[in-house]
This record gives structure tokens, C-alpha cells and sequence, in this order.
């Protein structure tokens, strides 16, 4: 062994000949620290702020800086490596004086082994090589994407319904809220395998540790739609019963069929979740965005073909759009499945169901889905006290909510690569990155809502301008117009902290902890109905009530969980009594 100091796996490339030009002060200055606080640990050389840059042996090479002057690498390595953990085999009682190892003597052989001696330091995947913000871009633009492309279909949906008779559009309108609850119910296992996978690939699993998970999402996908198939018969009056709904009407009659062919077309949904979901864990947006592309085309083509009957195509009315949009999920599921072969390399093998893994899914996802089915219920009930206030407040609250959901979806783009980030992070067992990854997420996910947030403020009630020609332009009501636009003027600053809200719950979802969001969110969501009714009616602010409860309760929301993630989910995986993976 030699007595010079040990060099330092750095990522998946031990740097041999550049460790040793590494200034030696700075690097027995390590060595004193880990000698006073008698530690034991073996890493890699990990970047401050988040901003993880891929360092190879040819880059080190580049560097002139590195090699001229071990001064100036030994402040850069203090500004940009925060820590360079190596093994210590001593027992801790040699005693290391910081003047002596500035000195310039020869770090203590007895107490550091070279890098031959330990075990070679574990790759980081290569979405934690590069800088946080590109990671965060990389893997959320695509997922906005996705959002984008299903919301423009969910539209074309109504058109081709309002084009078959007012009875239809009313009826694909009325079974909106089922629709997101179905879409809720098979996201509960993909929230976990997200979760998991991308805890998976941080901690360094081959492909077939990544497959294992997605094979037992796959398995509750199955069991999700199985009870979703149970209850089909039962739903639609239900829905019904709870809605208020005129049973007597064609309406529900078209509704009723269009619900249930929901319900047991939501197979390839589930499974699709799922794979999704997985990809989002490998940080493989981008590939399973081009197959999103596919399967929407395809429910694009298919649902006014089974609606009105085109070609060999059966005429179906309303109901072709859940034929269409359930044969679509299920092409996309298959897609998902090729690319995840050929551009993952993970290949799925078949294995007998674990319920265990499957549990552990399902607390991931479960809460998330538990919160937004809450929050959805309380927007029907907010909904309410906006009628008493004047019925062009509700319709003004319906147009406000179609302009925030362009900025949600930005938002949950980055609430999926925050969770894919601190998962592979958590995976890795490094909590301190976790928590900065997260924390650089947020700031990029708030400067990207700010332009939502400033053109929402400054939205004007002008017939001819934004709001003014969504609501239908030269005959819009100019009351609803005006509502409106007070209603995004109250929730402007409000759209930042929904970006700090989303980005909290990617980070739960990440550290396999999301219990928390349902905690904090049912809270909020519900407390909103008796505030908002207080300040409404009861203090006399009108509609200027109840927009003040839904922007402060968002601001209270986001710093909540905020907090609560920086403070009170800690740990890495392999430190918990209940691991993520494993």
C-alpha cells in the first residue's frame, strides 16, 4: 500500500493519475475530519446546490486549472464537491492534527485504503450526472406534453359529442368528474412503481431488479381493474344518486352507457399508468412521450369513428368515445411495452404476484389519489357557494380553471421529475441530494409558472382579449367575463405556490412517504367550504370571499408540505425500517 494519499472513486470512473494531482492539503483536511468525527463511509464525490456535473477521466485531463494550479482545484473542489467519503479501516483512535496534514506530510496509511481495497464505488445513473435543472427539464417537458396532448383530446371529445345532439355533450360533460375518479383509481399503483423504480435505478439495480418492480405494478393494475369491473354495474346510479342527477332523462341514459364502457374498457388505462409510470422512474420521458403521441392519434381517429358510425365502423353515439379511447390505452400499453425493451433494455419477465411489493405500491399512490378525488370534491362544493353568489360566478369559475390548467400542467411535469430525482437520489442513499434536488426544483418550477402568474394579473376584461374570446368572443357575457377575470387576478400570486405545492408532492412521492399530502391537503381542501361560506355570507365580501379562501388555503397547502418534507421526512431508504426498495 502505498503512503501516499488513496485516490477517490469519482462516478463510474476511477480518476487515478487525477486524484493524486488533487492538492494533498485539501484532501488530508478530509481525512482529519472523518479521523475527528470516527466514521466509516464509503461514497462518491458528490456536487453542492444540486447541479451534479459527469466527470470522466478525459474531462479531468481538459481541465488545465486541475493540473497547474492544485490551489484553485482544491477551492473549486470545495465550492462544487460537497462530499468525498472514503473508507476508513482504522479504528478511529489515531489522532490527525489539521497544521500537520496543511503540511504537506503524507496522509496516514493506516487509516485510509487505497481505492484497489474497498469495493468499487456505485455508478450514479446518468440523470444525477448532470445538473439538476437540466435533469428536472428533461424529465418533466415531455410529461407537460403528455398533459397538453390529453387535454387538447379530452376537448376534441366534446366536440365530436356536442356535433351528435346537446343529450350527448351533456352526458360526456356529466360523467367528467367519474372519468377523473377512474383515472385516479388506476394511477394508485403507478404512483409506487414510479416510486420504486426510481429508487431502484438510484440504487443501482440491473435492469432485471427494475423489471421485477414493474411487473408486480403490472400485477395491480390488474387487481385495480378487476374492482373496477366489480362495481361497474353498481356506479352509474350511484354517480347518479350523488350527483342529483334525473334518471328519467336521455342524458343519463347515454351517460350511464358511456360510464360503464369507461369502466370496463379501463384495462389498458391501468396498465398503461403503470408503464408510464416506470418510464418516469427511468427518467425516459422522452420515449414514452413518442408512444402518448401514437395512442392519442389513435383515440383521436377512433372515438368519432365508433360515434358516428364511419365506414365498417358500428354507430355508437356517446359511447364510441370509451370504445375508442379504451382500444387507444390499450395500443399505447402495448407500445409501452416494446419501448420499454428497446430503449430501456428492461425486458419483462413473468413472476408469480407479490402482495407485499404491491402494498407498498399502493401506499405511495393511495394517498395522492385519496387527495385529489377530496380536492375534486370540494371544487363541487366551492362551485356551490359560487352560484349564491350569482350564477355568472360559477360560469366564471368553470372559464378562470380552463386558463389554470395549462399552468397545472406545467406544474405536475415538475412534480413527476422532482419525485423521479429525489427518488434515485434517496436510492442512492444520499438524503442531502435528495433534499437539494428538490429544492432546485421548486425554484425552476416557480420561474416557470411566473409568466402564468403575471399575464393571469394582468388579464383584462375586455371582450376582445384572451378571456373575452375564450368565452365566445362578440356574444361572451360581459359579467362572466368580468368574473373571470377577478377570478385570476385573486389567484395569480396563488400559481406560485401551486408550483411549490406540486413540486412537495413529487418530492413525498419520491421518498415513498405520501401520506402527508393527504393529511395536509384533505385539511386545507376541506377546511376552504366553511371559510369560504363564512367570509361569502356571513362577513358580506361576496365572491371576493370566497376567491380569498381558495388563493390563501393554496399558499397554506404548498408551505405545509413543504415544510414537512424539508423537516420531517428524513432517512435514507437502506436507514429505514420499512426500505423502499428491497
Amino acid at each position: 500500500m502505498s503512503s501516499s494519499c488513496p485516490t477517490v472513486p469519482i462516478g463510474d470512473v476511477v480518476a487515478r493519475g487525477a486524484a493524486e494531482r488533487h492538492a494533498s492539503r485539501h484532501r488530508c483536511a478530509v481525512a482529519s475530519a472523518v479521523r475527528r468525527a470516527n466514521r466509516r463511509a464509503v461514497c462518491v464525490a458528490r456536487s453542492a446546490r444540486g447541479d451534479r456535473q459527469r466527470v470522466t477521466a478525459a474531462g479531468w485531463r481538459a481541465d488545465a486549472r486541475w493540473r497547474r494550479d492544485p490551489a484553485a482545484a482544491s477551492r473549486a473542489s470545495a465550492r462544487a464537491w460537497a462530499v468525498a467519503h472514503v473508507a476508513v479501516v482504522s479504528d478511529g483512535d489515531a489522532s490527525g492534527d489539521a497544521s500537520g496534514d496543511a503540511s504537506g506530510e503524507a496522509c496516514d496509511p493506516t487509516v485510509f485504503a487505497c481505492a484497489s481495497d474497498p469495493a468499487p464505488a456505485r455508478a450514479l445513473p446518468p440523470l444525477l450526472r448532470v445538473p439538476t435543472a437540466s435533469a428536472a427539464i428533461r424529465v418533466g417537458s415531455p410529461v407537460v406534453a403528455v398533459g397538453l396532448l390529453r387535454s387538447a383530446f379530452h376537448l376534441t371529445d366534446a366536440y365530436w359529442a356536442g356535433a351528435l345532439g346537446p343529450a350527448h355533450l351533456s352526458a360526456i360533460c356529466v360523467n367528467a368528474f367519474a372519468v377523473w375518479l377512474i383515472q385516479l383509481a388506476c394511477s394508485v399503483v403507478a404512483t409506487g412503481v414510479q416510486s420504486r423504480v426510481s429508487a431502484r435505478v438510484g440504487a443501482g439495480d440491473d435492469a432485471n431488479g427494475v423489471a421485477d418492480e414493474i411487473t408486480q405494478g403490472l400485477w395491480g393494475a390488474l387487481f385495480v381493474y378487476l374492482l373496477l369491473l366489480s362495481v361497474t354495474p353498481l356506479v352509474p346510479a350511484l354517480y347518479a344518486k350523488g350527483l342529483m342527477l334525473d334518471t328519467n332523462t336521455q342524458a343519463y341514459a347515454l351517460g350511464r352507457a358511456h360510464l360503464q364502457l369507461m369502466l370496463v374498457g379501463s384495462f389498458g388505462l391501468a396498465v398503461g399508468n403503470v408503464l408510464e409510470a416506470a418510464f418516469r422512474g427511468l427518467g425516459k420521458t422522452s420515449s414514452s412521450l413518442k408512444v402518448v403521441v401514437v395512442a392519442v392519434a389513435a383515440a383521436a381517429a377512433l372515438d368519432p369513428a365508433f360515434m358516428f358510425g364511419w365506414g365498417a365502423f358500428p354507430r355508437c353515439g356517446v359511447a364510441g368515445a370509451a370504445i375508442g379511447a379504451s382500444i387507444a390505452s390499450l395500443l399505447g400499453a402495448g407500445m409501452h411495452l416494446v419501448a420499454l425493451r428497446r430503449a430501456c433494455g428492461v425486458t419483462l419477465r413473468f413472476a408469480p404476484p407479490n402482495l407485499s411489493a404491491v402494498e407498498k405500491m399502493v401506499r405511495v399512490g393511495l394517498p395522492l389519489a385519496s387527495s385529489g378525488a377530496v380536492f375534486t370534491l370540494v371544487t363541487i362544493a366551492l362551485g356551490r357557494v359560487a352560484s349564491g353568489c350569482g350564477p355568472h360566478h360559477l360560469a366564471a369559475m368553470s372559464l378562470g380553471q380552463k386558463f389554470e390548467a395549462v399552468a397545472f400542467t406545467v406544474c405536475e411535469g415538475f412534480r413527476y421529475a422532482c419525485a423521479t430525482l429525489v427518488g434515485q437520489w434517496r436510492g442512492a442513499g444520499d438524503e442531502k441530494s435528495a433534499r437539494a434536488a428538490a429544492a432546485r426544483v421548486v425554484r425552476i418550477a416557480a420561474a416557470a409558472v411566473a409568466p402564468f402568474a403575471a399575464a393571469f394579473f394582468f388579464a383584462g376584461a375586455d371582450p376582445t382579449g384572451l378571456i373575452g374570446r375564450v368565452a365566445g368572443g362578440a356574444t361572451a357575457d360581459p359579467e362572466v367575463v368580468n368574473a373571470a377575470a377577478l377570478y385570476l387576478r385573486w389567484n395569480a400570486g396563488a400559481l406560485l405556490f401551486l408550483a411549490v405545492e406540486a413540486v412537495a408532492e413529487g418530492a413525498f412521492t419520491g421518498a415513498g412517504d405520501t401520506f402527508p399530502v393527504l393529511v395536509i391537503g384533505a385539511a386545507c381542501n376541506v377546511a376552504r367550504v366553511p371559510l369560504a361560506h363564512y367570509l361569502a355570507f356571513g362577513c358580506g365580501w361576496g365572491i371576493a370571499g370566497l376567491w380569498a379562501t381558495v388563493a390563501a388555503t393554496q399558499v397554506v397547502k404548498a408551505l405545509a408540505k413543504w415544510w414537512w418534507f424539508q423537516n420531517r421526512v428524513g432517512g435514507a431508504p437502506e436507514a429505514r425500517d420499512d426500505p423502499i426498495i428491497g
